[in-house]
């Protein structure tokens, strides 16, 4: 994902350029989405009641993040609700996915200071 993001990769949410490239073609937050796969399956090997409410937690701070990060983009550019509107929020559908079957070619990222 990083290769991707580049230098818009930020702890706290920072609109320097809106990435539709790569892994950002099939869901809006795939970082979150890798990140989520990697917790439930952590949570599985240890598999008891503190891991899971741990992994509750992670989840809802995480989720609060994506919202922050949507309501950012949405203000910074204008474009941002095209691509909302084609691209899934978290969750990959077949529509998605099946752009990259097809050989599409990914939209340019947009920076806002060039």
């Amino acid at each position: 994902m990083l290769r991707w993001l580049g230098r818009s990769f930020s702890i706290q949410a920072e609109a320097r350029r809106l990435v539709t490239e790569g892994p950002y073609r099939i869901v809006r937050h795939p970082l979150y989405l890798c990140e989520g796969i990697a917790l439930v399956g952590i949570t599985l090997q240890v598999l008891s009641p503190l891991a899971v409410l741990v992994a509750i937690v992670i989840v809802m701070i995480q989720c609060r993040r994506m919202i922050n990060e949507e309501r950012i983009l949405r203000r910074a550019f204008p474009e941002y609700a095209a691509y909302r509107t084609t691209t899934p929020f978290l969750i990959p559908t077949c529509r998605a996915i099946g752009r990259i079957g097809r050989g599409q070619a990914p939209a340019k990222a947009i920076d806002p200071h060039a």
